[in-house]
């Protein structure tokens, strides 16, 4: 049963609750590409991020035919973080049998649970080549979201049986092409929410739309039911990160197109029963660019992938993947800022 909470009146201001990070906080990898970090703190008090990587050498696009998952550790939120291990077993199941991508950890009750997406093709047939419109390519029309489960963030982790716990619809479905970055709300019953992008279906080949959609369950392995407005919302929107807090619900997500904030910036929506949302007042969360400690500043191509690490309720840190062009060449990384 979902409970429906009424929103204390208030407006957040995200962007004044990011701190300025040191460098030490990012989190790259020579010869790879570094994406997607979601953090937890384990009892011991060591924090493990999981994050995407994939060889350079297979071009920047071939997130969707290579990524794999890591574990890395760190004594304080922001790291810096130590690169521990790959986790090979995401890629046990058939269905993710070619690639592991976008984590999502949680601590659920006395478990951890790792959501990630996989897909399944044959190389031989579909190569992924250098080809950039991978939109259609059978990589990407075969992702769907799994779970894995753990005693502890160290592992050892086990994909759920029944995975994928959550797929695309049939065919006459918004949300019919694939499933993908899941952002997982705990209520406090137990039930779980799952937050959850697909690319509508259009008769242009050059229009991809991106929405959100809501799956709901008793429990976190599942079984998933649709829920909300489907899709949740018209806005052409990915990467949510959702959360509560003091009686609200807020996303954060990538503004596709600018027209809500500016292209590929965070915007923050609000809600009072995470099932309808709307654009929050102080509706821009972070831009492009990201000022240090030490008095620098970058302008970056991309920060996209909000990630929260939340402590007794509150945001301690957000993590965003970062791309940027350095030495004429694309090089992504993740990067950790404290929130106060």
């Amino acid at each position: 049963m979902f409970i429906k909470r009424i929103g204390m009146d208030y407006n957040m201001d995200f962007q004044k609750r990011l701190q300025k990070p040191d460098k030490t906080n990012i989190l790259e990898q020579d010869g790879y590409y570094v994406w997607c970090g979601s953090a937890v703190k384990d009892g011991a008090g060591t924090y493990h991020l999981f994050a995407s990587r994939w060889p350079k050498d297979c071009g920047a696009h071939a997130w969707v035919a290579d990524s794999t998952i890591i574990r890395c550790e760190a004594r304080s939120p922001e790291g810096p973080y130590t690169i521990i291990e790959e986790l090979a077993v995401l890629k046990s199941q058939p269905w993710a049998s070619e690639m592991a991508h976008n984590p999502t950890v949680k601590k659920i009750g006395d478990r951890y649970y790792l959501f990630y997406i996989g897909t399944a093709f044959n190389r031989e047939t579909d190569p992924l080549g250098d080809n950039v419109s991978f939109h259609f390519h059978p990589a990407r029309l075969g992702q769907r979201i799994g779970v894995a489960v753990a005693d502890s963030p160290a592992g050892p982790w086990v994909p759920y049986e029944n995975n994928p716990i959550l797929s695309p619809r049939e065919k006459g479905n918004w949300d019919s092409m694939f499933v993908t970055n899941p952002s997982i709300l705990v209520e406090r019953d137990g039930s779980v929410r799952l937050m959850y992008k697909c690319e509508a279906e259009s008769e242009d080949k050059n229009v991809h739309v991106l929405m959100l959609g809501m799956a709901v369950a008793p429990r976190p392995e599942g079984p998933y039911e649709r829920a909300g407005p489907s899709p949740l919302f018209p806005y052409d929107v990915e990467d949510p990160f959702i959360w509560e807090e003091d009686g609200v619900y807020w996303m954060l997500a990538k503004d596709m197109t600018g027209a809500i904030v500016e292209k590929w910036a965070g915007v923050l929506f609000r809600s009072d029963d995470a099932v309808n949302w709307k654009i929050a007042e102080n509706k821009l969360a972070y831009n492009h660019t990201v000022e240090y400690a030490d008095g620098s500043s970058e302008r970056y191509y991309f920060v996209e992938r909000p990630q929260l690490l939340l402590e007794d309720g509150k945001p301690v840190c957000l993590f965003t993947a970062v791309g940027q062009i350095k030495d004429g060449k694309a090089h992504f990384f993740n990067l950790a800022r404290r929130v106060v």
